[in-house]
Order: structure tokens, then C-alpha cells, then sequence
């Protein structure tokens, strides 16, 4: 009986070690480590490599020649500034939407959410090309009614510019800011305010110094996620910022890629790698 006992030991043990919840723990976690942290992983070993497809030489060269490239910083900032603005209208946009919707009974009212769906399942592709047809600057809508009244088209009513691609841009991203934001802003608890005008302070700056730090945590989150987005975003870029020379880092990456004869498959990688890191 002592030598079963004995003999069973390692395995009681082992069966105690892995418990149920430990194993889908460890199962978990390698998912995770093969669905997120591989992939970057290879793509710092890749920014070493000449080629991304394996056999390639390991080299630094690729290094220099985007730190020596001039595009590779002006797409850089262009990018930076794209994407802030982006991320700046497209939150203050979102949170106007989620105030007046939350709190105010207008008549119409009830069209803004389903509006905002629409807008923010549109493709980006679809949208940017609807708008570039809409604003063109020889064909656009704008464009045929000033023709028709025999006013000359100004040279600033285009999309096909800095104003144009940030607005356009803004336009699409507030909707999905609003629909991130209008749960947050339903659940303040508006009895703060109250408290605060009861006081003798205006409802105005009540929700600024009450309801809009409350809501910090929800637009820290979401303006990241917008900025990140506004980063790698390559529809409206190609499609509206292309025409006017405007060059961000997802199209500098595709030049890389698809101008040449030979794909410069470290570039783009460089690229990618130095701004993660």
C-alpha cells in the first residue's frame, strides 16, 4: 500500500501543479505571446534583415539610408501633425455630439446615432474617394454649382490638400469618437453640476471643472487609440494628401515597397521598427 502511495507521488504531484485554471492560464498566455509579442519580434529581426521572407544578410545599411532619406522625416512629422489635428478635431467633435445628444431633447436628435453608425462603418477607401469626387477642384459638386453662376473657383475649395485631408479625415474619425464617448458621457453623474450651480457657479464652467475632468480617463484612452489609428492610416493619405504632395509615413512605406523594380523591403521595415522603438 506504502509503495502505490509512493509510486503515485510525482503524478499527485504534478496533478496538483496543474490544476485546471493554471494550464488555460499558460494556455492563454502563450495565445498571446504568438498573436501580439511574435509579430513584433519579427519585425525588429526583419528591420536587420535584407529581406522579410528568411535567407536574407543581416546588415544596417537599411538604417542609414532611411535616417539619410529626407522623406523619411518629413513624412514623419507630416504624419505626427495629420494625426493630431485628426485626433484633436475628431474628440471635440465626438464629445459636442455625445453632450447635445445626452442632454438636451432636440427634435432631430435621435438621427445623430444612427448617422454616426453609418459614417463609421463606411470604408475609408469608399469615403475618401466620395469626398475627393465631391471636392474636386474641376469636377466636384462645389466646383459645378460656382461654375454655373460663373464664379470663379477659388484655389482653397479642394480636398486635395492639408485643409481638405484633415477635415475629410475629421469627419469620419468624430463619428467613431462619438460612438466611444457617448456611453462615458451618459454615465456622469449630472448631480455634481447641480451642486456646483446651486453654489453660485454657471452651468458652463460646472462641467468644465467637474464633468469633463471625470471625463479624462475615457479621452486619454480614446485619444491614443485615435492617434495610433491616425498614424498607420493609409486611405485618406493616398487618396486625398498623394494629389498635393503630401507625404506621411504609410505612404512612404508604400512607395517603398511598390515604386521601384526591386521592393526595398528593409526601408519599409526601418521605418516601421525605429518608430515603435
Amino acid at each position: 500500500m506504502s509503495e502505490n502511495i509512493h509510486e503515485g507521488g510525482p503524478f499527485r504531484r504534478m496533478a496538483h501543479l496543474l490544476t485546471p485554471r493554471k494550464v488555460i492560464t499558460g494556455l492563454a498566455v502563450l495565445v498571446l505571446a504568438y498573436l501580439f509579442v511574435w509579430p513584433f519580434v519579427m519585425l525588429v529581426i526583419g528591420a536587420f534583415l535584407t529581406t522579410p521572407y528568411g535567407g536574407g544578410e543581416w546588415t544596417l545599411d537599411g538604417f542609414r539610408t532611411v535616417l539619410n532619406d529626407p522623406r523619411a522625416l518629413r513624412s514623419t512629422l507630416s504624419s505626427f501633425l495629420f494625426s493630431g489635428l485628426v485626433m484633436v478635431i475628431s474628440i471635440a467633435g465626438g464629445l459636442f455630439f455625445a453632450i447635445i445628444t445626452s442632454r438636451f431633447k432636440l427634435r432631430f436628435g435621435w438621427l445623430v446615432l444612427p448617422a454616426m453608425v453609418l459614417i463609421a462603418c463606411t470604408p475609408r477607401l469608399f469615403y475618401a474617394f466620395a469626398w475627393g469626387m465631391m471636392g474636386n477642384p474641376g469636377s466636384g459638386f462645389a466646383a459645378n454649382i460656382l461654375r454655373y453662376f460663373d464664379i470663379a473657383n477659388p484655389a482653397w475649395l479642394t480636398v486635395y490638400s492639408w485643409p481638405g485631408l484633415v477635415l475629410v479625415s475629421s469627419m469620419k474619425v468624430t463619428a467613431v469618437a462619438y460612438l466611444l464617448l457617448s456611453g462615458p458621457v451618459r454615465l456622469l453623474d449630472r448631480s455634481l453640476e447641480d451642486a456646483a450651480v446651486m453654489c453660485g457657479q454657471t452651468r458652463l464652467r460646472a462641467f468644465f471643472s467637474i464633468s469633463l475632468p471625470l471625463l479624462a480617463p475615457s479621452l486619454l484612452a480614446i485619444g491614443m487609440l485615435l492617434f495610433v489609428e491616425g498614424i498607420q492610416v493609409f486611405d485618406f493619405p493616398a487618396v486625398l494628401g498623394s494629389p498635393a504632395g503630401i507625404t506621411t509615413l504609410s505612404t512612404l512605406i508604400n512607395d517603398f515597397i511598390n515604386t521601384d523594380v526591386t521592393p526595398k523591403w528593409g526601408r519599409p521595415m526601418r521605418c516601421r521598427s525605429s518608430w515603435l522603438l
